[in-house]
C-alpha cells in the first residue's frame, strides 16, 4: 500500500501464478443427476420456493402436483394418490405443519416416501417437536443436486423394496434425518 497526502492511496496485490503442474490436474466432473417420470406433491407455502422447486422437478422429467398448506394437500391427495410417488413437504407452514400435514397423507396411503424442506434450523425443528416423523430433511435455500438425488434416492429405495416383494406400504424408520446442502 503506497499513500500520499492529496495524492490518493494505492492498493498493489500479488498473486500467485497458476503451476504448470496444477493445470495438468483434473477436476471431478459432479455425477450426472438422473431424470425420472414419476409424479410428486410438492407442499410448500411460499409461492416463490414453490415455483422454483416446481420449475427445478420439472425439467428433470417429474410431473409435479402443487398445494400450498397442509390442508389443501390432503385435497390433491385424495384427488390424485394413486398417481403420486413421493412428497415434498415444507416443514413449517400454517393450518397444519408438515408433521401433521404428512400423517393426514400417510392415513390415505401409507410408506409415501417424503422429504421435508425447511428453512429453520434443527434445533428450532427439535424445540418444535416436528423431528420424529421418519422423513429425510433438507435444509433451505435447496441446492438443486441434493433435493433431485435425494428425490431419485427415495423413488429407487422404493421401486427395490417393491421389487424385493416387500410391503410397499412398510412404517418409515423411525427419526428423521438430516442432509445438508453443500455448494
Amino acid at each position: 500500500m503506497e499513500s500520499a497526502p492529496e495524492g490518493g492511496t494505492t492498493f498493489t496485490i500479488y498473486l500467485p501464478l497458476k503451476s504448470a503442474a496444477g493445470s495438468s490436474r483434473r477436476r471431478r466432473k459432479p455425477a450426472a443427476i438422473p431424470k425420472g417420470s414419476e409424479t410428486i406433491l410438492l407442499i410448500e407455502d411460499d409461492p416463490a420456493v414453490r415455483q422454483v422447486t416446481r420449475s427445478m422437478l420439472e425439467e428433470f422429467g417429474y410431473t409435479v402436483l402443487e398445494a400450498a398448506d397442509g390442508v389443501s394437500a390432503q385435497y390433491v391427495f385424495r384427488e390424485h394418490s394413486r398417481r403420486i410417488d413421493l412428497v415434498v413437504c415444507d416443514l413449517l407452514m400454517p393450518r397444519l405443519n408438515g408433521r401433521e400435514t404428512l400423517a393426514a397423507l400417510r392415513r390415505m396411503k401409507a410408506g409415501i416416501p417424503t422429504i421435508f424442506i425447511s428453512g429453520y434450523a434443527s434445533d428450532v425443528i427439535a424445540q418444535k417437536g416436528l423431528a420424529d416423523s421418519g422423513a429425510q430433511l433438507l435444509t433451505k435455500p435447496l441446492n438443486p443436486g441434493t433435493l433431485l438425488r435425494q428425490v431419485r434416492a427415495l423413488l429407487d429405495q422404493r421401486r427395490a423394496s417393491r421389487g424385493r416383494g416387500a410391503a410397499a406400504t412398510a412404517a418409515p424408520a423411525a427419526g428423521l434425518t438430516k442432509k445438508k446442502n453443500r455448494r
